[in-house]
């Protein structure tokens, strides 16, 4: 984390739909075994703002960095904004991580060919919404229930 008091981050919930009325995709990734936390788990992609930037091209970029995924900004959907309570094991009293929650809405199968692992990620791939790991990393599920419940 990068200073004392909230560090702001971005976490995106990626649905594809391929089909109407057809479950979803989600979108996850695997953490590397040598990440800063939660290594070797999968978890939704994101990551920390950058000082300057904007939150909305802090969602962009993340999610271009750890997927190969391109999209804009105008496809994100923001959700809630989750802070404290020991959510990332990084947290402390000092310095926590506040996240800022996306949904992103694919309609089409042409972004599963672009996956690219990368950054802090060792794998990005589509799961039907049904079949994805269980427990994932930080309070992802958590996060997952509150863009699917919305």
């Amino acid at each position: 984390m990068f200073h004392a008091g909230a560090n702001d981050a971005v976490d995106l919930v990626v649905l594809r739909h391929e089909t109407q009325g057809q479950e979803p995709d989600l979108l996850l990734v695997r953490r590397h075994d040598d990440a800063p936390a939660e290594n070797g788990r999968f978890a939704l992609p994101g990551g920390f703002v950058l000082p300057g930037e904007t939150l909305c091209a802090a969602a962009v970029r993340e999610l271009a960095e750890e997927t190969g995924l391109h999209i804009a900004q105008e496809d994100l959907e923001a959700v809630a904004v989750v802070e404290g309570g020991g959510r990332d094991p990084r947290d402390t009293d000092e310095r926590w991580v506040r996240s800022h929650l996306y949904v992103v809405r694919l309609r089409n199968s042409a972004h599963s060919a672009t996956l690219v692992a990368g950054t802090d990620t060792s794998r990005a791939f589509f799961v039907p919404l049904s079949r994805r790991p269980p427990c994932l990393a930080f309070d992802h599920d958590q996060l997952l229930a509150m863009a699917l419940h919305r």
